[in-house]
């Protein structure tokens, strides 16, 4: 879990543009930020398992602040995955 202070905010997406850029607004300012090929991948990620498309950002550093390990939804999905066939097992919905 992040936790937000003073330095974050979060952006709304506003799109890719040329050059792997990201274009996002923040308040009032919008923001143009180059990403490189993981970078792209890791807010690809984050906006397809969200069901919004606000963007952590830190305003100090002008960088976005995303979890970058994305083996942690895949692990959760399988334990949830195990412990409803157990309920199966047990009679139990």
């Amino acid at each position: 879990m992040l936790l937000f202070d003073q330095n974050y905010e979060m952006g709304v997406f506003k799109g890719f543009g040329n050059k792997n850029n990201l274009i996002i607004e923040v308040g009032s300012q919008e923001y143009v930020l180059e990403l490189n090929k993981e970078e792209i991948a890791d807010v690809v990620y984050h906006l397809m398992h969200h069901e919004n498309l606000l963007i952590p950002f830190n305003k100090e550093t002008q960088q976005l602040v995303l979890r970058s390990d994305q083996t942690y939804a895949e692990e959760e999905m399988d334990e949830l995955m195990n412990i409803s066939d157990g309920a199966d097992e047990h009679g139990e919905e």
